[in-house]
């Protein structure tokens, strides 16, 4: 008898330890799942994703009931989608925020469903509403497993201290965007401060070759011989008076007309000297003719006006042809100013005292033409040398030559 009451309080105490254990793992389990603090209020947006409507309504639906298990309040489906009116769900982050504060609400939980070969990642978002905490949860999962996963997923959402590690991270990046963006802003001034300075540079290089370039045409301007070439001729016509000796007494011929053919060879360009030839024919009141050796020297000039002027001298020989047909030295000076009508062809007037040595002496007006022959000519052989060809950049503006968008000296 006592060993059966003794056997029955042994299976009264096992029952009771069964009862206890039961208990405690009750306890604890609706302990883990009521970690929400009260007056938590979670809206659950619809979710997203590449799924087909079945298996989001399934992953929403494990969500739902996760979060009412935890002792979450919330909205159901059919009053989120009256306040969404027919818009798709908010995606940004603000926007999120603000819809579930016009709902009162204190947090929002957003998903996304990926499906792969006969499972799907779910990720799910949860979001303070008045705040800016987030934290997310990703897990991989095959159909039927929404019961067991979800929960822990919406375990590590809730867990003390997810959201603020979360803050703590999206600050953490917010301030290295910041700072990308600042090293980006900084960069971008650095590279538009250096096309600067090296477009300013250009534009200098550029204004400093064009003034040399316009020196230099300026210089090849002021002598004519780099364009209109080395060999000159011209002919010109006299008109003046000469005062002759006679056997007794000096005569004077008030009227003199003649002809002075020329022909000149530039030996220095650069200083606008000419060596050649002079031929004077008397045509009236007495025929005679004069031949002499030429120098000529060009006056450089700078006004907008191509115009020059000239000094001569000839030394030959006179021979007259009718009156006293006297042969005798040569002698004529001769300046006159002369107009370039182009690079080729020069005009010009002036003044010519020839003298034939105990024969005449006399004054005239010469007025004439000169033509360029022969290859161009360097105006100076010491001239500096003309800096490289410059290529601007693309689009840039050229003060040379425009239409090549390129300036080449020469």
């Amino acid at each position: 008898m006592t060993g059966l009451l003794r056997g029955r309080g042994w299976r009264r105490s096992l029952s009771a330890a069964w009862v206890v254990a039961l208990v405690v793992l009750f306890v604890a389990s609706a302990s883990a799942q009521q970690n929400v603090p009260p007056g938590t209020l979670v809206v659950q947006l619809p979710f997203s994703g590449e799924a087909d409507a079945d298996l989001l309504r399934t992953a929403e639906d494990a969500a739902r009931s996760a979060l009412l298990a935890r002792g979450a309040q919330g909205p159901d489906r059919s009053t989120v989608a009256r306040a969404l009116a027919g818009d798709a769900p908010p995606t940004e982050p603000e926007r999120i925020r603000a819809f579930a504060r016009t709902m009162g609400a204190t947090h929002v939980l957003t998903g996304s469903v990926r499906p792969l070969a006969g499972q799907y990642n779910l990720t799910l978002t949860l979001y303070e509403a008045n705040g800016a905490g987030s934290a997310q949860n990703v897990a991989n999962m095959g159909d039927g497993d929404e019961g067991t996963v979800v929960p822990g997923m919406l375990d590590g959402l809730f867990a003390p201290g997810a959201m603020q590690a979360a803050a703590n991270a999206a600050a953490r990046a917010q301030a290295e965007r910041d700072a990308a963006v600042a090293r980006q802003a900084a960069e971008e001034a650095r590279v538009a401060e250096e096309a600067r300075t090296s477009e300013e540079r250009e534009l200098l290089a550029r204004d400093r070759a064009r003034r040399e370039r316009e020196a230099r045409e300026r210089e090849a301007r002021m002598y004519a011989f780099a364009e209109g070439g080395s060999l000159a001729l011209g002919g010109a016509v006299e008109v003046g008076g000469r005062i002759t000796a006679g056997p007794t007494r000096s005569m004077v011929a008030p009227v003199l007309a003649a002809v002075r053919l020329e022909g000149h060879y530039a030996v220095l360009p650069a200083y606008g000297l000419e060596l050649g030839g002079l031929v004077v024919i008397d045509g009236w009141p007495t025929q005679a003719f004069a031949a002499a050796a030429s120098a000529r020297w060009s006056a450089p000039f700078r006004a907008l006006v191509p115009v020059r002027g000239t000094l001569g001298a000839s030394f030959g020989f006179f021979q007259g042809l009718t009156g006293s047909r006297g042969t005798a030295p040569f002698v004529s000076l001769e300046l006159r100013a002369e107009y370039d009508a182009v690079p080729t062809v020069s005009f010009f007037v002036g003044g010519a005292l020839d003298s034939a040595v105990g024969v005449f002496g006399g004054l005239g007006i010469v007025g004439g033409v000169r033509v360029r022959l022969g290859a161009a000519t360097p105006a100076s052989s010491s001239a500096p040398p003309p800096p490289p060809a410059t290529t601007p950049t693309a689009g840039s503006a050229d003060t040379g030559d425009s239409s090549q968008g390129t300036t080449t000296e020469r």
